[in-house]
């Protein structure tokens, strides 16, 4: 019996840290299934950043029963560290909502093309494959067979648009989509397909503490009509405090989040 079918989840809401799921992904988990209840189109669920996502990636397989599952990362770095993560299940483990006598899935991070219907057929020993549409979008001969998948989930959904993610819901037409995203609605308004499932704002994740507390620090700002001036003023406070942060000892980043690649480009 395949490996997701085999096993059920312990959906138990969050009661001290670390154990059980959070509102916001009990929520994304029972709207996926009431979604593919009525819908075949794809299931877009959006999560703000840092909320869990890496749990709802995780968790999909089992309450859709799959019995093989592809993961759709944007980039190699994604691809690596969402393998090493999934080899273990090591986030569900870590919520202690699978059993802990389980076993782990078979998974491969794919890098690289296959090159022949061997090497497509070669996936078929796993039950979860994570590439990139580099990698893996059909389009290119050899094509991987249209039954490969029955479950697919795009991480950082955003990108979906492009033709080498939209190629994988042309291609696998009986696979269940799920799209994972924070950001649902792009600055180029193209259409991220599917329908919307579930949405978690950020007012509730900050409510129930998801994010730790948020401490605010004003930045002195001379001229709020000059975006340059507000930027700078932001920039330096910031680093400021970076730079604060590191003199006591703490290993700090600073996240900043920009509209666009010219935009982030400026700000660094």
């Amino acid at each position: 019996m395949p490996y997701f079918s085999d096993h059920n989840l312990i959906l138990q809401p969050l009661e001290m840290p670390n154990t059980g799921l959070r509102p916001g992904q009990l929520g994304s988990l029972h709207s996926i299934l009431a979604h593919f209840s009525v819908y075949q189109e794809p299931a877009l669920i959006s999560l703000p950043t840092g909320y869990g996502k890496t749990a709802i990636l995780m968790a999909v397989p089992f309450i859709l029963k799959a019995n093989r599952v592809l993961i759709v990362e944007p980039s190699d770095a994604l691809r690596k560290q969402t393998t090493s993560h999934f080899k273990e299940l090591s986030t569900l483990r870590k919520l202690g909502v699978i059993p802990n006598d389980i076993g782990n899935p078979r998974v491969l991070g794919q890098k690289g093309r296959p090159a022949s219907t061997d090497e497509w057929a070669a996936l078929e020993d796993y039950d979860v494959i994570i590439s990139t549409p580099q990698s893996l979008s059909p389009g290119a001969d050899p094509n991987p067979p249209a039954d490969l998948f029955d479950v697919i989930i795009f991480d950082e959904a955003h990108h979906v648009p492009a033709d080498t993610w939209t190629a994988f819901l042309n291609h696998f037409l009986d696979a269940k989509n799920v799209f994972l995203t924070a950001t649902p609605f792009r600055r180029d308004r193209k259409i991220i397909p599917g329908r919307m499932a579930y949405w978690y704002p950020v007012s509730k994740a900050s409510q129930e503490r998801a994010f730790g507390k948020v401490s605010f620090t004003a930045a002195a700002v001379r001229n709020d009509n000059d975006d340059g001036e507000i930027d700078r003023s932001v920039a330096a406070t910031a680093v400021r405090q970076l730079r604060s942060d590191r003199t006591n000892g703490f290993d700090h980043r600073i996240f900043a989040r920009a509209g666009s690649i010219t935009k982030a480009r400026d700000l660094v």
